[in-house]
């Protein structure tokens, strides 16, 4: 099986892809806009990662960040006319946009960081992190950061299973799904802190905190090749920043 396109760039290629991206992202505060960058993210996502698998799953979660935040943020909106009253509740018409993009902008963040864990081992992103000589502590801190996230996602799901082979119904709609999972959270959370301890304790064993400089991971730099997809996206981010400058893709100019 042939492996994704975007395995195929230097992992500081694709974080600096990925920084990129999210800058993007932020850009404009239209939905129009968004949901374009959104969109272009999710393809990516799908054909460029081969994670399709993995966007299915999320869906109903990005779905349910998309319509807290169509109701969350308009109260705060004064600007526009009002579309809806609840009491104390008030909602605008640009409010009720402003809302819809943020929301769209948190699932193309969410999408753009599974496309690069979707690429990306923890061994890779902690090349890219040398090739942009950040410090040793830092380097070694942010990889172990990175390879305990699928860890404790892995500990949440071995929790739910034995809780499913112990009889406990999680129901068939999202919110009861939310709800009993919610108890998982503190003994995943322990979890991950008696993790951390002993992963701290391991590093000390093996002189990690030695006064010696480590030794570095010899990696491969990379080419021009590797740096051709980011520059090109670098260009359209700029062309972006200067068309919200100019006035377009914002329902609020002066919000993000």
């Amino acid at each position: 099986m042939k492996e994704p396109l975007l395995k195929n760039l230097h992992p500081a290629a694709r974080l600096t892809l990925l920084a990129v991206v999210l800058a993007l992202l932020t850009t404009f505060n239209h939905p129009a806009y968004v949901a374009a960058l959104a969109a272009a993210v999710t393809f990516a996502v799908v054909f460029f990662c081969r994670a399709g698998r993995a966007l299915r799953r999320m869906a109903p979660l990005a779905a349910a960040f998309v319509l807290l935040s169509v109701v969350m943020w308009p109260p705060f909106i004064d600007a526009g006319r009002v579309v809806a009253r609840f009491s104390i509740y008030r909602a605008t018409d640009l409010g009720v946009l402003y809302g819809l993009a943020v929301g769209l902008r948190i699932v193309g963040m969410l999408f753009a960081g599974l496309a690069f864990l979707a690429v990306t081992t923890p061994e890779e992103f902690g090349r890219a992190l040398q090739s942009f000589r950040l410090p040793p502590g830092a380097t070694v801190t942010l990889t172990l950061a990175f390879r305990l996230l699928p860890v404790m996602f892995e500990t949440s799901a071995r929790a739910l299973e034995a809780q499913r082979a112990r009889g406990l119904e999680f129901g068939s709609n999202f919110l009861s799904q939310a709800r009993r999972a919610l108890p998982l959270v503190v003994p995943v959370f322990l979890y991950s802190l008696r993790s951390a301890d002993q992963l701290a304790t391991s590093l000390e064993l093996r002189g990690y905190r030695a006064t010696r400089r480590p030794t570095p991971y010899g990696t491969e730099p990379p080419t021009r090749w590797d740096w051709a997809v980011p520059a090109a996206l670098i260009a359209c981010a700029a062309a972006a920043l200067g068309l919200r400058l100019s006035g377009h893709g914002a329902v609020l100019p002066g919000r993000l």
